[in-house]
């Protein structure tokens, strides 16, 4: 066996394996012994040209942009680290784009957009820091596309924001902006400036992960009444805040304050709308500290313009800054400029907590709260590659296909798949399980989000041979069912191999669709035909069933991204039972 073959037997690329049988200081021990006992399974021996393969990495200097200030401790850890910066605030895009090849690194807070321009123009930038949390002036598409990391740090301004959002509630309630814009003309108008208490008054939280969280306990502090809409928390989960778990339109209907701690994502982009609004009461108020976009704000000024609700307090807005909006002339509402995260103790945090990340990035290849790749060693990078990828399909997978609340997460490594790093395989595929419903979520902090969402998660191993020689399975379990899917490593790419105990062999790619049905003529082509009306190239078609006549599945990979319309369209035909679209 030849060193090529033996890469594609455990799924491990050439260079590192020949490193860690020379014994290359740059491999760690348990890497090494990984490796070694791997070797001694298949009997592979290295030959010469295998012994050359293989180099140990250069010390580099390294130099980051500072595009957005960041406390003044960072430069210590900076300077401490021999990396160089140049400290260069509210440059434009055309003033960046010259000289962002200069870097290795660029650190940002929310003014700085790193657009696809930038990131595309420079062939050194191996990171984008984020001092915060929220990353969408990043296009991180565009830099995973270029194998750019990037980073946020997420832990430094939960409370923080949720202070903020809570302010906005007492300044509703208090009605405090009119009133002291009111008083600064000299006027004294205590009667038009009457406010409500906040005690025994209900607030409802759309979406309750980590600042979600926060705003509850503090409202229960404040002995409101608290309800919760997320459809992925658990009931228990939402019980040990005190809370009732509800439905949305429970949430807007029963409210007096209703806010907002999602992710903008497709299905949450203008989740509050006219249609949505009027189902509040007319004496409630509406909050967003947390993402531009969640609100349909032209919706929005025509419901308040109306006096629908009450009042409403926007500390985001769908295009920043907000210099030009109808909002501006409305005299019930408080708008603020993203002051979420606005406070020393969160500004010092979060900048000491992404300079540490991303020298260590840069000297130690030590990728630390990323939130386009695992966070993982450089030297265990190289080995797990093919299993990272196949964590993030799987786990990816299966999150678009759960539509409840997540109760148990099962993990099962057979074969050369029960040697490796488990841990570190089983943070990512969770992390790309909850992904798809929950915001800021990375390999480092998803098992403690699953376990604040009463999840739990089991692994399994099982180093005897099987029908595959590597093999990972994922199960799923919510209040209504369990669903698994498991895949494998051919050549160094990975595969789905089992969906629901039935098996298929089919390659994941960027547009996918995935199909059930029961097993009768003409299905598959009625899928094909309606397909093809509407000029959507196959890629790969793979078929599964449990039996004649009985459950069938098929998994289609697509050149083109298929809408809602072309699957409402699938779903019409007869003997289909369900069909997802599936974006990895």
């Amino acid at each position: 066996m030849n060193l090529k073959e033996f890469s594609k037997r455990i799924g491990i690329n050439p260079s590192t394996i020949s490193r860690a049988l020379n014994d290359y200081p740059d491999i760690s021990k348990k890497t090494k012994d990984t490796i070694l006992r791997l070797a001694k399974k298949h009997s592979y021996k290295p030959n010469l040209s295998a012994q050359s393969i293989g180099s140990i990495k250069s010390k580099t200097s390294f130099k980051v942009l500072i595009a957005d200030k960041i406390s003044d401790a960072s430069f210590k850890i900076f300077k401490d680290n021999n990396i160089l910066i140049d400290k260069k605030y509210n440059l434009t895009e055309d003033q960046i784009l010259s000289i962002i090849s200069n870097y290795d690194g660029i650190v940002v807070r929310s003014s700085t957009k790193v657009t696809k321009k930038i990131i595309e123009k420079s062939n050194r930038l191996k990171v984008i820091a984020r001092a915060g949390v929220g990353v969408d002036n990043v296009n991180v598409t565009t830099a995973t596309n270029r194998g750019v990391v990037v980073m946020n740090s997420p832990q430094s301004t939960s409370r923080t924001t949720a202070e903020h959002a809570i302010s906005l509630v007492f300044s509703l309630a208090r009605k405090i902006p009119f009133a002291h814009h009111s008083t600064i003309q000299k006027k004294w108008e205590k009667e038009l400036f009457k406010g409500i208490e906040l005690k025994s008054k209900t607030i409802g939280l759309v979406g309750c992960g980590n600042i979600g969280s926060e705003v509850a306990r503090i409202a229960k502090s404040l002995e409101m009444n608290v309800m919760v809409y997320d459809p992925f928390l658990s009931a228990e989960r939402i019980e040990s805040l005190d809370a009732e778990k509800s439905s949305l339109d429970e949430v807007l209907k029963n409210s007096d304050f209703v806010s907002l701690h999602l992710p903008l994502m497709k299905n949450t982009k203008n989740i509050i709308d006219l249609k949505k609004i009027k189902k509040m009461k007319k004496t409630s108020y509406l909050v967003n500290a947390a993402r531009g976009g969640l609100i349909n704000e032209k919706d929005l000024y025509s419901a308040l313009k109306r006096k629908l609700i009450t009042g409403a307090a926007l500390d985001v807005f769908e295009n920043e800054p907000l210099t030009n909006s109808s909002l501006h002339s409305l005299d019930n509402i408080i708008l603020t400029p993203h002051l979420g995260a606005s406070t020393i103790e969160a500004q010092n945090a979060a900048s000491i907590q992404i300079s540490n990340q991303i020298s260590d990035y840069l000297k130690n290849d030590t990728v630390i709260n990323s939130v386009n790749m695992s966070s993982i060693t450089g030297n265990e990078r190289k080995i797990l590659g093919p299993y990272l990828d196949l964590s993030l399909k799987i786990g990816s997978f299966a999150g678009q296909l759960t539509e409840n609340a997540i109760k148990a997460i099962t993990i099962e490594f057979e074969g050369t798949a029960s040697m490796i790093n488990q841990d570190l395989i089983t943070r990512s595929v969770v992390h790309n399980l909850l992904a798809s419903f929950v915001d800021n979520v990375n390999t480092i902090n998803a098992i403690e989000i699953a376990k604040s969402r009463n999840i739990k998660i089991s692994t399994l191993k099982n180093d005897h041979p099987s029908e595959y020689n590597t093999l990972i399975r994922l199960t799923v379990t919510t209040d209504r069912r369990s669903r698994s899917v498991a895949g494998s490593i051919f050549g160094g790419n990975a595969r789905i191999v089992e969906i629901k105990g039935i098996k298929i062999d089919a390659e994941l790619g960027n547009f996918n669709i995935y199909i059930t049905n029961k097993d009768k003529v003409g299905v598959i082509n009625n899928i094909t035909q309606i397909l093809t009306k509407n000029k959507i190239n196959i890629a790969t078609f793979n078929l599964g069933r449990v039996s004649q006549n009985g459950e069938a599945i098929a998994l289609i990979q697509t050149d083109q991204l298929c809408d809602e319309i072309l699957l409402n369209s699938l779903r019409k035909i007869k003997y289909v039972n369900q069909v997802k679209s599936i974006v990895i």
